[in-house]
């Protein structure tokens, strides 16, 4: 079911009787209340329901984590959003950096998983994707070099290692 806006969450009842649903659209569902749209959701279907949001406003990630974390089962997403969805890697990393989901799960081969999706679609990966990009943790300008040399944490949300990457220093313009 297509959903392009979240006042059509209402019309969803129509489909309640069915054993399972693919919700896909709501883009934009972070410009409303999401927690009160996803009661809404569950309340008018019965089966199972799938959510794949849609990347149009970059909030796919997060719509996908807060869908998980208000008691949703199933998020359909993608290896670096490919087709406009929900980037899986960046699902993974935000349940951990928000409530430790699975703290125990390596994320260090996500340069290998990058290197293969490239290679299997010939799609580059933007050098500064977030998570799965080769150059995310590499920094240039000088007040940004200072604060990580002084706390990581205040510019980094979590360690390069995490996900299989080393920091670097540029030497350039700034």
């Amino acid at each position: 079911v297509q959903v392009n806006d979240v006042s059509e969450i209402a019309s969803l009842h129509r489909y309640r009787t069915l054993p399972g649903v693919r919700i896909t659209g709501l883009d934009d569902l972070f410009c409303h209340d999401c927690r009160m749209a996803f009661d809404q959701i569950r309340k008018n279907l019965t089966g199972k329901v799938e959510l794949c949001p849609e990347d149009g406003y970059s909030c796919a990630t997060a719509i996908a984590a807060e869908w998980i974390l208000s008691g949703g089962k199933d998020v359909v997403s993608s290896w670096n959003g490919i087709g406009g969805f929900a980037p899986t890697e960046e699902i993974f990393l935000a349940l951990r950096l928000l409530t430790r989901y699975k703290p125990s799960q390596d994320y260090s081969k996500i340069p290998r998983m990058r290197q293969l999706f490239e290679e299997i679609t010939g799609v580059q990966t933007p050098r500064h994707r977030p998570v799965s990009g080769a150059d995310i943790f590499d920094i240039e300008a000088g007040i940004h070099v200072d604060g990580v040399s002084k706390d990581p944490q205040v510019y980094e949300p979590y360690k390069p290692e995490l996900v299989g990457v080393g920091r670097r220093l540029v030497v350039g313009k700034h």
